[in-house]
Order: C-alpha cells, then structure tokens, then sequence
C-alpha cells in the first residue's frame, strides 16, 4: 500500500491516539480512481534506536548484500563486454544472445549460460 494518501491518513490523521491505541477507521480514501481503502490502526509502536547486537548484525547482512550484488555486477559487465567483443565461449562456437535494456542487466547475465 504505497500510497501517498494512504500513508498521510495513517500517520498524520487521528488514526493514532496519543498512547498509541486506534482511535477509530478512516474515512473512504480513493487512489488511482479505482482503488479505495478504510483504515484501522490497530496500534502503533513507535520508532526506537536498536541494539548493538542487532543494528551490527543488520549491518553486515547488508554489507554482504553490497558485496554480491558489486561482484554480481562486475561479472555481468564482464561477460556483457566478452559478448559485445564477440569472444568464443568454451564450446568454440558463437553464440547468438539478445540483450535489451533492463533495469538490472546484471542479474538477467547471470542467469544464462554461456
């Protein structure tokens, strides 16, 4: 559910009561001309620092998700540059790979066999 209006009725409508609790359902909130919520917030916990223990374990999660990704991407020019230079695969034969534009053209790379 992103959608702008949507998140504006939850956090700066009166959705939320000041000890959290729900303070009732929203009005009839249309987007996009054909879709339409209510919303109930059956409470909320607000946003606290985390532990060591957890931001640290988070963190390296996401360094190595940089790290694959960065590899991932390197490997992808790499075989993006070999198949624009025309280099013969293992096989010794050329083979015809059609490549369009993506958003991420590295994990459609990855994916075929060469």
């Amino acid at each position: 559910m992103n959608f702008k209006p949507v998140i504006q009725a939850i956090f700066e409508g009166s959705l939320i009561g000041a000890d959290g609790a729900s303070s009732g359902n929203s009005d009839v909130i249309n987007v996009e001309g054909d879709k339409a919520f209510v919303i109930r917030v059956d409470g909320y916990t607000p946003e606290k620092p985390q532990s060591f223990d957890q931001a640290s374990s988070e963190i390296r999660e996401l360094i190595k998700r940089q790290k694959a990704e960065n590899a991932a991407r390197t490997q992808g020019e790499k075989n993006l540059g070999g198949i624009a230079a025309g280099k013969r695969h293992s096989n010794n034969e050329k083979k015809k790979v059609s490549i369009s534009a993506r958003k991420k053209p590295c994990l459609a790379l990855l994916m075929m066999k060469c």
